[in-house]
C-alpha cells in the first residue's frame, strides 16, 4: 500500500470533522494531512491503520522519545516530569504510552525494553507535545489523543501560535509555501520564512521536516476524496478562543462571524421544525456575540490603530468617538436637504442651491459614519505602530 492510500484513508476516516474544524481559519484538510503523515506516519499508524478501527489506530499515536541533551523543552527526563504537581500520574500515562506503541513498532519496542525511564513525549496523530501538560493536564491525564475532535483543536490552537511565531499575525489565507513555513514553526518552534524547506527536525535519511512537508501536502492535493462536512458546525465554537490576543485580525474574525450566520441560516432551513435540535444553533449565536465582543472591546493602552489613525494622530484623536454619531447625523441632515432644498434656495441664497449641496455632502457623512464604524470595530486591537 502506498502512501497516497494512507492519505485516502485518513481523509476519509476525518476529512469530514477536519474540515468543519478549519472553517475560519487559514488551515485546510491538505495541511492536517500532511502534518499527521510527517508526525505519526511511518512509525505509528501506517503499519497499522489497514488491520485497526480508527479508534484503535488513534490510541497508538504516541511516540518521541528524546530527552537531554537532544531534548531542551519540558520535560528533559524522567526527573523533570516528576518534579511538577501529578507529574508522577503523568509518567505511568506517558510509560504505558510507549509500552502500548513498541507493540506496534520495533523501534519502540527497543527503547522500552532498554530504558525504564524512558517515556512518549508526543501524543495524538498531530503530536501533540507533553511540555503543554503544565497548562493542558487534563489532555494527557485523561488520554484525549484518544478522541480526533480533541487532536483538531490542539493541531488549530499549536497552528495558530506558529503562524504568529511566522508571520506575527493569524492570517486569513495560507499558499503552499506559507503552510510549510508555518508547518516548521509548528515543529521546530522557529522558522526562518524565506529559508526554504530544509528547516525543521531532520531525520536520519538527511531530509528536513519542511521538505517531507511539502512533498506530502503536494501528495495530499494529488488525492481528492469524496467527504460527509457536518452540517451542525459546532467545531467553529473551538476557532474563537484559539486566536490568540494580539494576533487576531479584523478581516479573520469578520470572516468567523460571517461563516457562523451562514451556518445558523443553512441549519435552520435544513431542519424541519419541531425538531428540538435549538441547542446548535443557540451555540453558534453564543459564538457569533463572542466575536461582536471581541471586536467591541477597548484598546489596552488606549493609542489608535490604523483605522482611526488614518488621518493621524491629531484628526484621529480630535474625531475619536465622534466619527459615527457626525456620520449618522449628517447623512440624515443631508437627506433632508436634499428634500426641501428648492424651498430654501430663494429664502437663503448665500449658499447656492441647497439640494445640489445635500447631494454632494451626503458620501462624506457616509463614509464618516463608515470610517466609525471600522473604528470601534477596531479598538479591541492592540494598535498598530
Amino acid at each position: 500500500m502506498s502512501e497516497q492510500d494512507a492519505i485516502r484513508w485518513f481523509k476519509t476516516q476525518f476529512g469530514g470533522a477536519i474540515t468543519a474544524a478549519c472553517r475560519g481559519t487559514p488551515y485546510t484538510l491538505d495541511m492536517a494531512t500532511a502534518i499527521a503523515m510527517q508526525e505519526t506516519y511511518s512509525d505509528c499508524w501506517g503499519p497499522i491503520y489497514r488491520t485497526k478501527p480508527a479508534s484503535e489506530v488513534l490510541k497508538l499515536c504516541v511516540g518521541d522519545t528524546l530527552d537531554a541533551p537532544k531534548r531542551s523543552a519540558f520535560p528533559t527526563s524522567k526527573a523533570d516530569l516528576l518534579a511538577v504537581p501529578s507529574g508522577s500520574s503523568m509518567f505511568n500515562v506517558a510509560r504505558q504510552a510507549l509500552i502500548d506503541v513498541a507493540q506496534v513498532s520495533s523501534a519502540y519496542a527497543k527503547v522500552a525494553a532498554q530504558h525504564p525511564d524512558k517515556f512518549c513525549h508526543g501524543y495524538g496523530i498531530f503530536q501533540y507535545d507533553i511540555q503543554f501538560f503544565k497548562t493542558d493536564p487534563s489532555f494527557f491525564l485523561n488520554r484525549g489523543w484518544y478522541d480526533m475532535a480533541e487532536c483538531i483543536k490542539r493541531l488549530i490552537k499549536e497552528l495558530d501560535a506558529a503562524c504568529g511565531r511566522a508571520y506575527g499575525t493569524r492570517k486569513s489565507s495560507l499558499t503552499d509555501d506559507e503552510m510549510m513555513y508555518v508547518a516548521i514553526a509548528y515543529n521546530r518552534g522557529s522558522v526562518r520564512v524565506g529559508g526554504g524547506p530544509q528547516q525543521g527536525f531532520r531525520a536520519d535519511d538527511g531530509r528536513f521536516y519542511g521538505e517531507n512537508f511539502r512533498q506530502y501536502l503536494a501528495l495530499a492535493h494529488a488525492t481528492p476524496v469524496d467527504i460527509h462536512v457536518p452540517a451542525d458546525l459546532g467545531p467553529i465554537a473551538g476557532t474563537v478562543p484559539t486566536i490568540p490576543a494580539g494576533q487576531r485580525d479584523l478581516p479573520t474574525l469578520v470572516q468567523s462571524a460571517m461563516a457562523i450566520l451562514q451556518a445558523i441560516a443553512a441549519q435552520q432551513q435544513s431542519q424541519p421544525t419541531g425538531t428540538g435540535q435549538a441547542s446548535a444553533s443557540t451555540r453558534q449565536v453564543d459564538d457569533f456575540i463572542k466575536i461582536l465582543t471581541i471586536l467591541t472591546g477597548k484598546t489596552a493602552d488606549g493609542r489608535l490603530g490604523q483605522v482611526n489613525g488614518a488621518l493621524g494622530q491629531t484628526i484621529g484623536n480630535l474625531f475619536d468617538g465622534k466619527k459615527s454619531a457626525i456620520g449618522i447625523i449628517g447623512a440624515v441632515l443631508t437627506t433632508v436637504l436634499q428634500q426641501v432644498g428648492p424651498h430654501l434656495d430663494t429664502a437663503v441664497p448665500l449658499f447656492g442651491n441647497f439640494a445640489e449641496l445635500g447631494q454632494a455632502a451626503l458620501p462624506v457623512f457616509l463614509g464618516t459614519s463608515a470610517w466609525g464604524i471600522l473604528g470601534k470595530f477596531e479598538k479591541w486591537l492592540a494598535p498598530t505602530r
